[in-house]
């Protein structure tokens, strides 16, 4: 999605992104908005549609992953590292106790 939108992406002041003003600036452009809209629905979704189909087959509660999913949609890669964290807790415990 990226290479569609180079121009735009290679033109960007990055270390404007971390105010609130060059995030805005940053959005004003249709094509950032397009990109960014690119990554939140290639990325964000897919991964959180991986957590629910992986957690499934693991046994672990939707519940579980509720705030993996948040995660992932609203800060990105803390969701991924929150997910991976619940399925090895949930590993370990089924481990000790194989029988549930």
């Amino acid at each position: 999605a990226y290479a569609l939108f180079s121009e735009s992406i290679l033109s960007m002041d990055y270390s404007s992104l971390s105010t609130t003003q060059g995030l805005s600036k940053a959005f004003s452009d249709a094509t950032s908005v397009l990109a960014g809209w690119a990554h939140f629905i290639v990325f964000d979704l897919w991964t959180a549609r991986f957590f629910v189909l992986d957690s499934g087959r693991s046994g672990i509660p939707h519940l579980a992953i509720v705030p993996a999913i948040l995660g992932c949609m609203f800060f990105g890669p803390v969701g991924l590292l929150t997910y991976l964290a619940v399925k090895r807790v949930y590993e370990s415990l089924q481990m000790r106790n194989p029988m549930s």
